[in-house]
This record gives C-alpha cells, structure tokens and sequence, in this order.
C-alpha cells in the first residue's frame, strides 16, 4: 500500500475499513469532528423563533434538525412523538430541514398522522441553525443511518442543549448516554417516547444533561482538539513514511 494511514471519523468506520478491506486497525487514526464552541454556546441561545410561533413559555420543545430523508428517522420521531404527546400535554415540536428524498410536505404528511400537527412548528432551513437550536429543550436525532460526524449532536451539546439520539456510527462516542443526552436504539421509537417523557417529565435533568454535554464539548469536540487530534494523526503517520 503507499498509504501511511487512514484517518477515519468514528471507530464504526474504522471497523468499517479495517474489516471491509482487510487494513491493520492500528494504521487507522480515529478523529472526530469539531465545533466552533465561541459561536455555539449557550450565551447565544434565544427564544425568539418560540415566540414567533407562539410557542407557550411553559412547553417543552423537542427539535429534530436536518434533511429530509428516509436515513434522519423522522417516521420514528413522529411515532414516538405521538406517543409522548399523549403522556406529556406540555409537549411541542420544531421539524427543521430541507427536502431530499422527502419533502416538506411528507414531513408535515407524518405530522399531522401522528396526530400533532397542531404542536409542531415547521420554521424551514435557517441560514443560521443557532436559531433553531436556541428554540429546542432538547435536541432529537433519529438516524437509522449516516452520522459519521453528526455535526448537529455537537452543536446542540455546544449551546447546552440535551440530546437524544440514536446510537448510530459516531454517536455513542459523542453523546454517551447519561453524560449528555439519552441514547436509544436506532430505529425504536417506543425507546424513543421514552426518552422524550422522561426529559420532558423532569426538566432539572434535562437541563444539567445540556451544562455536561457543554462540558463535553469544550473538552473534546472545540476546533482547537479537532486541529490537534488531526496534527498528531499526520505526525504519527508520518514516522512510518
């Protein structure tokens, strides 16, 4: 092979590399992604975009960022935020994103399947996503499939917001479940509604699982480990040139 070393973004795709084409573990550095954390904090978040949409200042607001397509999971959202609904009348949700193999309309076509049309607010794709981010309690991702990077995990974590994620790829190294958020099962929205109930059940919680993933942030995931942890890959491929 002439190549030194692969860099990969998560241990799945190092698996991913070293089993699918047979290459030596220790020749494939792990990196994750990075966060601008000055630009994403929580002194940026504001409930402007709630107001906006009239959002009462006693709901707690479920967010779920991204493009619309099957791999996001919004058909396992959407179940289970049906459920959660029922069991939390406080409840509302934002569904932000664009159109790729779904639409604007099929989103809202789920959304009003579930039953919660009504407490969902659809603000479109921001040119600045801290707008978003700032309107949520807490920040849902429902993959089923990429997240190799889940950049939108780290910002959440960035600005203070708790997660709930799918364990998918990158995931469980960003987002272990009870230091910043709650994980699930890809795919499960019964284990879904859970973990929105439960945070919307006990905002004391949910609020100090948003100041530890900040935390986690600042000690991992900045711009500035991101830059080290990619310097000291090269430097280290480097020796066996």
């Amino acid at each position: 092979s002439r190549t030194s070393g692969i860099i990969a973004s998560c241990r799945a795709i190092q698996s991913y590399y070293a089993e699918g084409f047979g290459i030596d573990p220790a020749r494939i550095q792990v990196v994750n992604g990075g966060v601008d954390s000055r630009r994403f904090s929580p002194a940026n978040r504001n409930r402007e975009l709630r107001r906006n949409f009239g959002i009462p200042d006693d709901a707690f607001v479920l967010g779920i960022i991204g493009r619309f397509s099957p791999v996001k999971g919004h058909r396992f959202f959407f179940e289970a935020a049906s459920r959660a609904a029922r069991t939390r009348p406080h409840l509302r949700f934002l569904v932000a994103g664009w159109d790729a193999q779904l639409s604007g309309r099929d989103i809202e076509n789920m959304a009003e399947k579930a039953g919660i049309i009504e407490r969902t607010c659809f603000p479109g794709r921001s040119s600045d996503v801290r707008e978003l981010i700032g309107a949520v309690d807490a920040g849902v991702v429902a993959s089923v499939g990429s997240e190799t990077v889940c950049r939108i995990a780290m910002e959440y974590m960035a600005m203070g917001v708790p997660v709930i994620a799918a364990r998918t790829n990158v995931v469980p190294e960003l987002v272990p479940d009870g230091v910043a958020g709650i994980t699930v099962p890809p795919g499960d929205p019964n284990a879904l509604a859970d973990a929105m109930e439960c945070l919307a059940g006990d905002p004391v919680t949910a609020a100090e699982l948003g100041a530890k993933g900040r935390a986690r942030v600042e000690l991992y995931y900045t711009l500035e480990r991101f830059a080290e942890h990619t310097l000291e890959a090269y430097k280290g491929m480097a020796i066996h040139v």
